[in-house]
């Protein structure tokens, strides 16, 4: 059944590929620049880091340090660096750091789920750099939106962790028996493997971007709109870039879509996590954490914001470019090279 089922979707999207091929072609073309100036530049160095700490196990000797912080949040000090990097990394670091729990049998695909739940964030760069400064001219506000995630994701830990019984968990400490450089070449490789899978489905999107567009054609709402902006954004979360700077109350809403991220990257998720956690229970729990995380923001910074907006509604202009393409390029070429000496080599031992 489930053949059938992606047989019929596949040929209706090369269908609706045809029939709409320029702007499927003008949504690709953003989208390989996104993946360009954005995420390849951004996640990669993160990525193979994340791999490499997890992998080494490099920070269960200091684990003790993270103790009092991992009390508070009823978690097992050996994952606070997991919740840390999480936030700070981008969206998929977190589900795919624990993914690697779960293929050494340390957790459970129930509970990296619950524990993926809040170890989800955009990361300062986003939402700081490009919401904050791009968007509204004023990184303060960012920050404010930021905060507000964080303070969520915190808070989020310390509930659920007692509700689901994660505070109970108990890891042990593993000794590495690889040497660091297999062990650096290894997390450089699979970063790379997991950055283009992601950028695959990021181009991928492309299909799905163009087909809203026409739903919001078909009733009658410009995608320039904030409720077009908002439903382009729950789609991929970086559209959010077009939502009007001069609209405070928006602000909650923006941090609640931020926070959730968007079905581009979900499906990011669902690729790399290669059926390893229970990614439904930790979607439902992330909607919960993403209310929370406008609940913050319109309690504790809405006063703040109000006259950081009326600022720019006074003198509004963008100051940041963002082009990536060429140091982008030279690292895919890096990893291209990368790979064909690692073969080569393979093949005269062979």
């Amino acid at each position: 059944m489930k053949r059938y089922f992606k047989a019929i979707m596949v040929s209706a999207m090369l269908v609706f590929s045809v029939l709409r091929i320029s702007e499927v072609s003008a949504e690709v073309n953003s989208s390989v620049s996104r993946c360009l100036n954005v995420i390849i530049p951004s996640l990669f160095i993160t990525m193979a880091i994340s791999d490499y700490i997890i992998s080494t196990r490099c920070f269960d000797y200091i684990s003790h340090t993270f103790r009092p912080i991992a009390r508070i949040l009823g978690l097992d000090e050996k994952l606070v660096p997991v919740l840390i990097i999480s936030n700070i990394g981008g969206y998929p670091i977190g589900i795919r750091m624990l993914g690697g729990y779960v293929k050494r049998k340390e957790l459970t695909e129930k509970q990296a789920g619950i524990i993926a739940s809040y170890c989800f964030c955009s990361g300062p760069a986003f939402t700081i750099g490009t919401i904050g400064v791009c968007v509204y001219n004023n990184n303060r506000i960012g920050a404010a939106v930021y905060a507000s995630i964080i303070i969520a994701n915190l808070l989020a830990a310390m509930i659920i962790n007692r509700l689901f019984g994660i505070n109970k968990i108990k890891l042990e400490s593993h000794a590495v028996s690889e040497s660091i450089e297999s062990k650096i070449i290894s997390s450089v490789e699979t970063a790379s493997k997991a950055l283009f899978s992601m950028c695959s489905v990021i181009i991928a999107f492309s299909i799905v971007i163009v087909a809203v567009n026409e739903f919001l054609v078909f009733m009658n709402i410009s995608e320039r709109s904030i409720i077009g902006v908002i439903i382009r954004s729950i789609v991929d979360v970086t559209n959010i870039v077009n939502i009007n700077g001069k609209n405070f109350v928006i602000l909650p809403v923006v941090t609640f879509v931020i926070s959730l991220g968007g079905l581009c990257v979900w499906a990011q998720c669902i690729k790399l996590n290669n059926k390893r956690i229970d990614l439904i229970r930790c979607f439902l729990l992330r909607i919960v954490v993403s209310v929370l995380s406008a609940v913050i923001f319109y309690t504790l910074f809405s006063e703040i914001c109000k006259d950081f907006v009326s600022a720019y509604v006074r003198n509004p202009h963008i100051i940041v470019n963002i082009d990536n393409f060429v140091p982008s390029f030279c690292l895919i070429i890096m990893i291209f090279l990368f790979f064909l000496k690692k073969r080569l080599a393979f093949k005269k031992k062979v």
